[in-house]
Parts: C-alpha cells; structure tokens; sequence
C-alpha cells in the first residue's frame, strides 16, 4: 500500500476540514478557485473539492474517478443529480476551457497519469462500493459548512468513511 502524500489522505488526521482543504489547495494551484464563484460552478467545485478532502484523495486520474464514484455511493447527492450537475451547461463549458487552455507538456502528463492510473481507476469503484457499503450515514453534498472546523479523524469516525 502506498504511503499517503499529504497529511489529509492519513485516515486519523488532526488536520480540520478547512486546514485540510488549505492543504489540498496548497498542493493542486492549478485547480479552479471555487471562492470566486458564487453561482452553480462554484457550489459544485466546494462540493466535489470537500469530498476529494474528506474521503483522502487526491487529483490523479485514479483519485478523480474515486472522488467520483465516492460522490455517487457516499454522498447524498445520489447518481442522477451528480451527472445532471456535473454535465450542466455551466460546469460544461468551464471544462471546456480548461481543456483548451491546457498546455501541450500538461496533456502529455496528463495522458500519462491516465495510462498509469487506468486498471486502478477500473477496479475502483468495487473497492468504493464495499467501503461505501459500511458508511454510518451519507456525506451532505450540500449544507456541509459545520463540519469545516471539525478534525477529519472525527468526520470520518462519524460517517463511518474509511478512506481506500
């Protein structure tokens, strides 16, 4: 098993939600800044960034498609609302735009982390599901502000989430 990278992806951190969104941000720069929007995008991008922190992954093709099917199996949000969000015109289109914006050094890493990360990203979602399967309760997708000055250990302790 791999050593986690960030004190955020160890299971019974102290870190506090916020401290470890600080963390994840401090470690991703190139990721949209939520905070500056206040419409759908920006909604979705807090959301779908807390889960990345709150179930320990982080922004490889394979941890992206953890995050994912963690959204879809451990969080309230529930399959269908999830892809009506994520394939909503606003959220489209910023993709879009990242796409196009992305250098030519960025798509070769980008090729490569996929062709690295592919077999675990197909096998993920049956490790999710067993994982999601011994949850206490659903991570809110929305209304998840209290939890912010709370320590991940005990979130986690709470739901039940035991990060993979």
């Amino acid at each position: 098993m791999n050593k986690p990278k960030l004190e955020y992806q160890q299971q019974d951190t102290s870190l506090t939600l916020q401290e470890a969104l600080q963390e994840y941000y401090n470690a991703n720069p190139h990721l949209l800044d939520a905070s500056k929007f206040s419409n759908e995008t920006g909604d979705f991008f807090r959301s779908h960034d807390r889960v990345h922190v709150v179930f320990g992954c982080d922004t490889t093709f394979m941890d992206e498609s953890k995050a994912d099917f963690w959204t879809i199996m451990g969080v309230d949000i529930g399959l269908r609302n999830y892809l009506k969000l994520a394939a909503s015109p606003v959220v489209r289109d910023l993709y879009q735009d990242i796409k196009t914006k992305m250098t030519e050094d960025a798509r070769v890493r980008l090729r490569k982390d996929i062709r690295q990360g592919i077999t675990g990203a197909l096998i993920a979602p049956f490790k999710v599901y067993l994982r999601a399967r011994h949850m206490r309760r659903k991570w809110p997708w929305h209304k998840n502000d209290e939890y912010l000055n709370l320590p991940l250990r005990e979130i986690r302790s709470d739901f039940g989430i035991e990060i993979l």
